[in-house]
């Protein structure tokens, strides 16, 4: 081997080195006498200062390279490391990385690197082929056609042969495997694992907390070690709460995606059945977010929604022209009406459509389903008038049912000397009742201005009958007769526009006050205004005529009037009531301090099960007694959530129905 020297200058090369010589590192061949020494550079100390370089650069910036490192991380949080001052940062990064489109191409290039040259070039070629393939396209990544290639370069092969291979693939098949149903599949796949890491970790510690160690010492005689950082995890409990809580809340965000209940509720039931005062916190959490993602999720509702408000006002018969009647069918809102999933969150969405027959198809909907427990005489759809832009109105008539009274009894008294109040009656008061049901009249429009809200008002009146003229139920009108007639306003707020309710109720307030004269004529007995946002149960505010003018009926503030009766607050009053809002609908929470006694504090729930409509063999009452069953763990769920921000509550009252 022959490699020059040249010399920056010029000197006498003097070799120390004979040819042919065995040489070792750092040897010195020779030396260079240089004919001018002031060209020699000494070197000199240096007295400056370093550049600020920052904290070395261990992990790449590629996704995958983040993703091993974030998760790493997260992982030493839940062995019991002290990385508090940089969890919410990783978790903020880990999602991030998580949902970036290059991290499953990062990973398997990645792996296919290490496997060259010893899987067949054939294999690897067809493999990356399909992976750039997809990433050139834009899709996700390719999982199921790997598995297949797999497949079928292994098939002809000998068994030794193949398995040889395959053992070879592994990390590859790993990748292949969590990426199988998408990314989005391998993000709640990830966040599972490690709500299934935590659970692991504390689930022997559930329930008990003598002589745990020793059970985990006889269970892991070979492996000290483990025993060890199960311990050391255990008792960093605190800070993996905060880990786990903070992934809770992200989960609770996801709005009831069924991807999202298949993979993360069966691990959310495992951490909400853990029993140890260390993790109280998380399992509460859990429940509640369990039962949040029972919901299916907004855009699958709205669509569904849409697609049956359609159906009920497309003509069907093949053949004909569409009629001039495009009046909602029924028979085909009636799934939706009986549902026993919330509805009233996505209905608002229509009220203001495009087309306004499925604006009075929403509007059926809402009426007919708010009034499931009144009897409902007809329903009238008042077409609007798109020239002078009138709103679509719905109209009925309709009486309470006898075993819905109208009349509040008086709270019994108990025969105690305790200062326990009274709650609940022995509902004997609804048997033998003879009194006459009046014929009621209701109305509903949907306006997406408060601007003519006055001029809107004026023109609904019309659809109610006059008592000015002498007639409500066929009884002359006077000054002390009962009003029994209900209006309700919806209001559409549009989606990034900020609305100050209080000052909007104010304005409607101070509007049927000012029309007092033409209320009291028409027999109205409540007016409600609903604000509507998109993706929002609906906003209530119900006012009422008291002491001679329009007031709010504070204690159904934010419940649909017509469904205010069912919960039976008029047998409360001798509780202050403080409405404890939940996700589920279905379930209703008062939190009661009694009027004499503020000590006595006490909860009272109202969840009511809606039939349905049963499809099948399967009989009303079994459906009832199963769909309550489950209504009632629910209740007991959402209440413990609710209970624990107030410990000094009891004797609690539950009450299950029928709606």
């Amino acid at each position: 081997m022959i490699m020059p020297l040249i010399a920056a200058e010029d000197g006498i090369a003097q070799l120390i080195k004979q040819p042919g010589a065995t040489l070792a590192a750092g040897d010195i061949l020779g030396i260079l006498s240089l004919d001018d020494p002031s060209r020699v550079h000494h070197a000199k100390p240096f007295d400056g200062q370093l550049p600020q370089l920052g904290l070395p650069n261990i992990v790449g910036n590629k996704p995958f390279q983040r993703f091993a490192y974030l998760k790493e991380v997260l992982a030493n949080i839940l062995a019991g490391y002290d990385n508090q001052s940089i969890m919410q940062s990783s978790i903020k990064e880990l999602i991030a990385v998580l949902r970036n489109p290059e991290l499953p191409y990062g990973e398997a290039g990645a792996v296919l690197s290490t496997l060259s040259g010893r899987i067949p070039a054939r294999l690897e070629a067809s493999l990356r082929q399909a992976i750039d393939d997809a990433h050139a396209a834009g899709a996700e990544f390719p999982s199921a056609k790997c598995r297949k290639l797999i497949d079928q370069a292994l098939e002809p092969l000998r068994a030794t042969e193949a398995q040889t291979i395959r053992n070879f693939l592994v990390s590859f098949e790993d990748v292949v495997f969590r990426y199988r149903g998408g990314l989005k599949h391998h993000e709640w796949s990830t966040i599972a694992g490690i709500f299934a890491a935590y659970a692991a970790t504390e689930k022997p510690f559930s329930g008990r907390d003598d002589d745990v160690v020793l059970e985990l010492r006889d269970a892991h005689r070979d492996s000290l070690d483990t025993v060890v950082s199960i311990v050391l995890s255990h008792y960093k409990a605190a800070s993996k709460n905060t880990l786990v809580l903070a992934l809770l809340d992200l989960v609770k965000e996801c709005d009831g995606l069924p991807i999202v209940e298949t993979i993360v509720s069966p691990v959310l039931k495992s951490l909400a059945e853990l029993d140890s005062k260390a993790t109280t916190k998380v399992a509460l959490k859990a429940r509640e977010v369990l039962i949040h993602t029972q919901l299916p999720s907004l855009e699958e509702r709205l669509g569904q929604l849409e697609q049956i408000l359609r159906a009920s006002v497309t003509p069907t018969v093949y053949g004909e022209h569409a009629p001039n009647d495009r009046a909602p069918r029924s028979e085909i809102l009636k799934d939706v009406i009986d549902s026993r999933f919330t509805v009233f969150d996505v209905l608002p969405a229509f009220f203001q459509h495009q087309d306004q027959w499925v604006a009075l198809a929403a509007l059926e909907v809402y009426v007919r389903r708010a009034y499931r427990s009144y009897s409902l005489l007809n329903l009238e759809h008042v077409e609007a008038d798109a020239n002078e832009d009138e709103p679509a109105t719905v109209a009925w008539a309709f009486r309470m049912r006898k075993a819905a009274s109208e009349s509040e009894p008086p709270t019994p008294t108990t025969g105690l000397t305790s200062q326990r109040a009274a709650s609940y009656s022995d509902l004997t008061y609804l048997l033998n009742q003879a009194q006459s049901e009046p014929i009621r009249y209701g109305a509903m429009f949907s306006i997406s201005s408060f601007r003519r809200i006055r001029q809107e008002l004026q023109s609904v009146l019309r659809h109610f009958p006059d008592a000015g003229k002498g007639k409500i139920d066929q009884q002359p009108a006077s000054s002390s007769q009962e009003k029994w007639n209900v209006l309700n306003v919806a209001l559409t707020v549009p989606s990034g526009v900020d609305v100050d309710e209080d000052a909007l109720r104010a304005e409607f307030a101070e509007h049927i006050n000012s029309m007092s004269a033409d209320f009291e004529r028409r027999g109205m007995r409540r007016i409600t205004l609903l604000i509507c946002r998109e993706g929002q149960y609906p906003s209530y505010y119900t006012i009422r005529k008291q002491d001679g003018a329009w007031k709010e009926l504070e204690t159904i503030r934010d419940i649909e009037p017509a469904l205010a009766f069912q919960l039976e607050l008029g047998r409360l009053s001798n509780f202050n009531l403080e409405p404890c809002p939940v996700e589920n609908r279905q379930i209703h929470i008062y939190y009661a301090t009694a009027k004499g006694n503020s000590s006595d504090c006490r909860f009272f729930v109202r969840a009511l099960v809606r039939p349905g409509r049963l499809r099948g063999s399967m009989r009303t009452a079994d459906y009832l007694v199963s769909e309550s069953d489950r209504l009632v763990t629910d209740v007991l769920d959402t209440l413990e959530v609710v209970s624990a921000q107030r410990r000094s509550a009891d004797g609690n009252h539950i009450s299950v129905g029928p709606r």
